[in-house]
């Protein structure tokens, strides 16, 4: 479990770290209206792309559909698998999501509006209630019951989202 975490935390430093450094050109060059609108915009767009999913009951649209591969258990040690399983989940741009919420972070933090530390907030977000569920005696029943909130967390990934884009626009009108 502690290679999961650790991992998942490491590769959601790199990703919002790459964010960051790749919009820094961006942020010289453009003017702070042009990214609040652009960054309103995106942040609009994702908050549809929930409403979307959501609709079709399905996982955000936005992203690959993938997992790590499971035959690494097979070839590899359990601590080396949680590590990479880790690593690729929280890289957050290489597997699935259930809403566009984290899309929404790096957006921000590619137009400069967030800082690349935002990673370590999001991996222990993330980790923390994992492992706790996995600490604590969880049954099948009770896991089905986590597992059928995706509508309720899309819809409020779709509310943050256009509140955020929304937010955005107000000093530029």
């Amino acid at each position: 479990m502690a290679a999961f975490a650790s991992s998942f935390i490491t590769g959601a430093v790199v990703i919002f770290a790459l964010a960051s450094l790749g919009g820094a050109g961006a942020r010289l060059a453009v003017p702070l209206r042009w990214r609040i609108a652009a960054a309103a915009v995106c942040l609009v767009a994702l908050a549809a792309a929930d409403l979307f999913s959501l609709h079709r009951k399905s996982y955000c649209l936005i992203g690959m559909w993938r997992q790590a591969r499971q035959s690494l258990v097979r070839d590899h040690p359990v601590t080396t698998v949680a590590a990479v399983w880790g690593f690729d989940t929280g890289l957050a741009i290489t597997t699935f999501r259930v809403a566009a919420v984290t899309w929404g972070a790096l957006v921000l933090t590619l137009f400069g509006f967030a800082s690349w530390w935002i990673g370590i907030a999001y991996g222990v977000a993330f980790t923390v209630p994992l492992l706790t569920l996995l600490l604590t005696e969880t049954n099948g029943g009770q896991l089905e019951h986590l597992l059928r909130r995706r509508p309720l967390i899309q819809s409020l990934s779709a509310v943050m989202l256009f509140a955020a884009g929304g937010f955005l626009l107000i000093p530029i009108l």
